[in-house]
């Protein structure tokens, strides 16, 4: 029943509180030349919203490195796009990711159970974002896409990624991160006490495994709140970028909450029994302040009611990228939820947690488009990584050898060559050894020395003289059997 229950809140079109928007390059006479390219991704790497649906990038045509020949040159080129429209377009961004004070919820001393301050993070998904094909106009696409947000998903694959974790660039600065069990829930359509279609920020519950074996803890309880999703179209690019802001607000890791160390034991149980990891729901006092429409200065904690929604299973290895912490994850789901592996860079800012530097935002925003041109020009790279890896050795032994078997090869052709002389009599060509000069014809059959034309000539083909051979007006019989 309560999978039930899961499975239907899924398809609940429930309101979502997240603000999207959209952003691309200010494309000028190019933006004609723009189109949805169409994009068949894995199924299991999708969420079941989208697996059934034609989906399409918004792309550029690519041009060509070569021209053929016949191609006319005085045919008008693709458009270039100006300079000064990537500078443009790092500004709108950095101003659009940017927090506002006005929204920030004030201290929480009064509230003991929770983190004091709340904290604000930045981070930038690399991938593919994309729309229906039903709208062939992207333009059309994208207002569609702002008046329906779950309609354009964000894939987070990209060609070339061999190559990009390959490069120099990339430094792994961990190893393999111990892998966590993220708990989703969503708010319960059922909320006493609230008015209806009121919005509740997103809960998730983290657990990992003990150490060498050990049962596995709980790790951390976050709220999320005041989501903002800014996707970058880039279609002169192999790759798009997804910016994604949140705030969070963490639970004290010494709560005495008894609802959420109740919840706990029971998916301890459920863990350490082996069998198919489910969890309860759970009914969580938050402030108010966090909650969309209340004052930003309330201490008042109010009951929410919490409905389990999925697992994710979770791996990261972290990394530095062009002096911004990035981390490559891949993350499995359920049979209703994507299985993928995704590449983000987060936001540091030296501790600015509230994202109120503008420079340092405007830094890593600038990065970001950096790394998608370190994808751009991975994913053109036609050289296997191991090659990349291990470049053939110009002056190794076995290459010298190698060369010396074929130089020895190619001379001998060529003084075998130089032992076969051509001669030309007038109306037939011969070969004259070079050392004897006996003639020689073309199958290698040797006859007397050429003194003096005596009106007879050899056959090319046959070696004989063609006066020795039966004409075929003169022998019908031979005709005949031929």
């Amino acid at each position: 029943m309560e999978e039930a229950k899961r499975t239907l809140l899924k398809f609940l079109p429930l309101k979502d509180s997240a603000v999207r928007t959209f952003d691309t390059l200010k494309l000028g006479s190019a933006k004609s030349a723009s189109f949805l390219l169409p994009v068949f991704p894995e199924e299991k790497s999708m969420d079941y919203r989208y697996r059934d649906k034609q989906l399409g990038r918004m792309s550029m045509p690519t041009v060509r490195l070569t021209e053929p020949e016949d191609v006319d040159k005085s045919a008008e080129k693709l458009p270039k796009i100006p300079k000064t429209s990537l500078s443009g377009l790092i500004t709108r961004t950095m101003a659009t990711v940017l927090k506002s004070p006005s929204d920030t919820p004030t201290s929480l001393e009064g509230v003991s159970i929770w983190v004091p301050e709340p904290e604000y993070k930045l981070s930038a998904e690399i991938g593919q974002a994309l729309f229906p094909l039903e709208h062939a106009d992207p333009t059309k696409a994208m207002q569609a896409a702002l008046t329906q947000p779950s309609q354009a998903p964000f894939l987070p694959t990209f060609p070339g990624l061999t190559s990009l974790l390959a490069s120099p660039e990339v430094t792994a600065t961990a190893r393999l991160r111990v892998p966590s069990l993220l708990y989703e829930f969503r708010p319960s359509p059922d909320q006493p006490n609230f008015e209806p279609g009121q919005m509740f920020p997103s809960l998730q519950i983290q657990m990992r495994p003990g150490h060498k074996g050990a049962q596995p803890i709980f790790r951390k309880l976050t709220l999320s709140f005041q989501h903002r999703i800014h996707d970058v179209l880039l279609p002169d690019k192999a790759t798009d970028i997804r910016f994604f802001r949140r705030g969070s607000l963490t639970l004290r890791e010494d709560h005495n909450d008894k609802n959420v160390q109740e919840w706990a034991e029971a998916v301890l149980e459920n863990i350490q029994g082996g069998g198919r990891l489910t969890a309860p729901p759970l009914r969580l006092e938050i402030p108010e302040c966090v909650i969309p429409g209340f004052p930003t200065d309330s201490q008042t904690l109010r009951p929410v009611n919490y409905a389990f929604s999925g697992i994710q299973f979770r791996q990261s290895v972290t990394g530095n990228l062009f002096g911004e912490a990035i981390s490559f994850s891949a993350v499995q789901a359920g049979k209703f939820g994507a299985k993928v592996a995704a590449l983000t860079a987060h936001y540091d800012g030296h501790g600015d947690t509230q994202l109120r530097d503008e420079e340092a935002v405007k830094a890593f925003v600038k990065r970001c488009f950096d790394i998608v041109d370190l994808v751009n020009g991975a994913s053109m790279q036609t050289v296997p990584v191991g090659k990349q890896l291990r470049p053939r050795d110009e002056n190794s032994a076995r290459r010298a050898r190698r060369e010396g078997a074929f130089r020895e090869r190619d001379e001998e052709k060529e003084g075998e060559s130089e032992r076969a002389v051509g001669v030309d009599t007038g109306e037939g060509e011969v070969y004259v050894e070079a050392e004897k000069g006996q003639p020689v014809d073309e199958n290698g059959r040797q006859g007397s020395p050429v003194e003096e034309d005596d009106g007879t000539q050899l056959d090319d083909s046959l070696g004989t003289p063609e006066s020795d051979q039966e004409s075929p007006v003169e022998s019908p019989a031979a005709s005949a059997n031929q």
